[in-house]
């Protein structure tokens, strides 16, 4: 099954050991691990717009992204694939979309959690 837990704020930032039990018995023998780590934050896109078609490679500035196995980009609700390439450079592919317009860019380590920042992309008709 599946267990959702709330973490504790930490007093520093690393791994941590997670224990979990039930009933008073423990069910993981103490070997799961949970990071703590900044919150990333984008600040640019370049390019910052394009084709309504999608499907090409733009490179995403901020701070404190980390590679991981389900590191995406966020196109205002929208995921798609991206490459952690540093800590302040995540290569993303724009998904496609029906109608021009401006969406708000994010950068998700985890999955769940996105990153913190205003800046946009913006979708042109194609010409």
């Amino acid at each position: 099954g599946t267990w959702t837990c709330a973490t504790p704020r930490p007093e520093t930032l690393g791994e941590v050991s997670v224990r979990v039990s039930a009933g008073g018995q423990e069910l993981d023998n103490g070997r799961l691990k949970f990071e703590y780590v900044l919150d990333s934050m984008v600040t640019s896109v370049v390019p910052s717009s394009g084709s309504i078609s999608g499907g090409f490679t733009v490179t995403v500035h901020g701070e404190g992204f980390v590679a991981t196995g389900t590191s995406v980009c966020v196109f205002s609700g929208t995921w798609s694939v991206g490459r952690v390439v540093s800590a302040n450079e995540v290569e993303c592919v724009v998904p496609r979309v029906a109608n021009p317009q401006e969406v708000k860019v994010g950068v998700s380590s985890n999955g769940v959690d996105t990153s913190t920042g205003t800046t946009t992309f913006l979708y042109r008709s194609m010409a």
